[in-house]
């Protein structure tokens, strides 16, 4: 929890308009459910040769959900409360901490763990 002399002090840390954000998802399936897998990404070096998660992991409901995510903190940090427009979703890493399983007939992955780290560029 950020006392008020931390986030005044971390305010002045955010430079300009951007803010950098931690976006951790996760899926982690039960021991009981068996499915045939359509892919299984354990390795990021691997995300090109798995299409249907590298879609799903840059998809605009991932970055309807970071953007969200970007609104909570700028309300929560008292940043740029006035902007309306102009607000952005900047992608910069991507790190895979558990494989993801992704079944070919299900609409998101079974398992896994991965954190997207991106910028949430808004008017000044």
């Amino acid at each position: 929890m950020l006392n008020k002399s931390r986030l005044r002090n971390f305010k002045k840390t955010v430079t300009g308009s951007f803010i950098i954000i931690i976006f951790t998802c996760g899926v982690f399936q039960s021991a009981s459910v068996e499915n045939v897998f359509a892919e299984k990404l354990n390795n990021l070096s691997d995300l090109n040769n798995s299409p249907k998660i590298n879609k799903y992991l840059y998809s605009r409901a991932q970055q309807k959900d970071m953007f969200k995510v970007g609104l909570y903190w700028d309300k929560k940090l008292g940043l740029s409360q006035g902007c309306k427009e102009g607000r952005e979703v900047i992608a910069i890493t991507l790190m895979l901490l558990e494989p993801i399983d992704f079944p070919e007939d299900k609409a998101h992955p079974v398992a896994g763990v991965w954190q997207h780290r991106f910028a949430f560029k808004r008017c000044g």
